[in-house]
């Protein structure tokens, strides 16, 4: 029984789990079939059954008390029954982690929400591989470029805590099994460079993710070095929206549809109606994706009254132009962002060798129009949208399993077009600290790891006697603008002023950052009793790397 390299793409609308596989003619991912959902990516949906037996927290498969969940496409069925049990779209709210309360005092965070999901993914390969002693040998999770520390910080949790709920206890279990979360784009271009081994050798890339709930543009500069075995991603730039994708586009087309039939959201009969009306509008995206119109029914709508409507592709078009529906122009969000990338990496649309589509929204017919139109129809080229991201994590977990081997000796088993792969990460988001007149940035956004940056500040208030400055600790935080998350915070010893005034007390404070940490130096001049300097060195996480 292989133990097997193992990549999930958790998605907000769908996921999907892939296994690297050593063949004797073949070497490449595979996409684990979903029996649930009939297809090869998984709703990610939950629903649970019984909530007045459920306190908070919840566990998990945990069949005692009636809570095991339904995951997945039968989920949107039960939900359309009782709306108060279905949970969607709980991957955007992995940034606080806030309790989701419904009716009856049932309780849950998107932690465990997404905890059952990558556990249904996990049981899905279980029941193909030997089912009940099956471990993988190594898992990489993916995870929007955009995400900050504590979203990536959340969705290690989950996976931690999947993976011990579905292994703990076999043979071959340990904590190391989790090996590092890859950014969604990172994932799907070394899926589409695997694959296309002789269309990219040297040249720039755009990976253009716009899924269900997250929107991530990422802009690589690739060196597919065959002769050497090796493969290079340079990121130039990464921008996106964590809260922008399908999801949203069902919204406006929802709202569309109300004012356009003359009815407020308030007069829809009741949770079932608005359910189904919900499911009916992403049905309909879809259809319209491959149709100039598509009809929507929901029966019982309004009181007694059904709703009929013949919608066409203008139309939501119009929607996503910001025309009609929730009047937000969704097109013109896309493109400026996409400018901005471009704008931070210093390169034109010209320079571009290829545009690679990935996620169920670049189907979207205005939205493939408006990238042909920025970039050529000959440089737009489809990724595999609903495998893509799983097959990369895939081929990444089995080149980090086969560089640990080589690290301990062993020989390498899976790898055989690359023997080494380098991926240069850019920050997707300011670094900096919080000061009590704010936060102040010391690494800016897109700068190349490893980045490093130096700041002074003094401090702002001392003891009574005046002999120690008060800084207890520096908190690290990561974001921009009005969205900062904290990363972490180093504990500060006591900081003596031998007289000294707050303002003749420098604190150094130096970050160096690379890809998955920031490594904090704080330096005080004079700051020890005996008046040598304080050295303080702080190693946070940016992202949940095993290591």
């Amino acid at each position: 029984m292989a133990k097997l390299p193992i990549g999930i793409d958790l998605g907000t609308t769908y996921s999907a789990i892939a296994k690297w596989e050593v063949k004797p003619n073949s070497i490449d991912s595979h996409v684990y079939y979903i029996n649930d959902d009939s297809k090869y990516e998984m709703a990610s949906k939950v629903y649970y059954e019984k909530a007045e037996h459920i306190d908070a927290p919840l566990t998990g498969y945990d069949n005692t008390y009636n809570k095991k969940p339904i995951i997945g496409e039968p989920a949107i069925g039960r939900g359309i029954i009782r709306p108060n049990l279905y949970f969607s779209a709980f991957k955007r709210g992995m940034d606080d982690n806030a309790v989701i309360e419904r009716d009856g005092g049932f309780k849950i965070t998107p932690v465990e929400l997404s905890t059952v999901v990558l556990q249904k993914l996990l049981a899905i390969a279980e029941d193909e591989e030997g089912h009940g002693t099956w471990v993988p040998e190594g898992i990489v999770v993916s995870v929007p470029a955009y995400f900050n520390n504590r979203q990536n910080s959340n969705t290690t949790e989950a996976i931690k805590n999947a993976i011990k709920r579905q292994f703990e206890g076999r043979n071959g279990y340990n904590e190391n099994i989790f090996l590092r979360l890859i950014p969604e784009p990172v994932a799907a271009g070394l899926d589409y460079v695997f694959q296309h081994p002789n269309d990219i050798g040297h040249g720039k890339i755009v990976i253009f993710d716009l899924g269900g709930g997250t929107f991530d543009i990422t802009i690589f500069e690739v060196d597919n070095d065959l002769a050497n075995r090796k493969v290079t991603f340079k990121t130039l730039a990464t921008d996106g929206d964590d809260r922008l994708g399908g999801e949203d586009f069902d919204a406006t087309l929802k709202t569309f549809i109300i004012e356009d039939e003359g009815y407020n959201e308030a007069e829809i009969s009741n949770n079932d109606a608005r359910v189904a009306f919900a499911a009916k509008c992403t049905t309909l995206k879809c259809d319209l994706s491959n149709s100039e119109s598509a009809e929507i029914s929901v029966p019982y709508f309004i009181k007694t009254q059904p709703l009929e409507k013949n919608v066409t592709r203008k139309d939501f078009e119009e929607c996503l132009a910001g025309k009609r529906g929730t009047r937000i122009d969704y097109l013109s969000d896309i493109k400026d962002r996409l400018t901005n990338a471009f704008e931070m990496a210093g390169i034109s649309f010209g320079e571009i060798d290829r545009c690679v589509l990935i996620g169920g929204s670049c189907k979207i017919p205005c939205i493939r129009r408006m990238l042909e139109e920025i970039f050529s129809t000959t440089k737009v080229v489809m990724g595999r949208i609903s495998e893509g991201v799983a097959r990369g994590a895939s081929l990444l977990a089995a080149y980090e399993l086969d560089k640990r081997a080589i690290e301990r000796g062993e020989e390498p088993k899976y790898m055989c077009r690359w023997n080494e792969i380098i991926i240069l990460e850019n920050t997707a988001h300011n670094l900096g600290v919080k000061t009590n007149k704010g936060y102040s940035t010391i690494i800016k956004q897109n700068a190349a790891t490893p980045a490093r940056g130096i700041k002074y500040f003094t401090p702002t208030e001392l003891s009574e006697d005046g002999k120690v400055a008060i800084v207890q600790t520096i908190d690290v935080y990561q974001g921009g603008g009005s969205k900062w998350a904290n990363v972490g915070f180093v504990k500060m010893p006591t900081i003596y002023t031998h007289g000294r005034q707050p303002s003749e007390i420098r604190i150094q404070v130096e970050f160096i950052a690379e890809s998955t940490q920031v490594v904090s130096k704080i330096t005080v001049e004079q700051g020890n009793e005996d008046k040598t300097d304080i050295v303080v060195t702080e190693t946070l996480m940016l992202s949940g790397s095993s290591k």
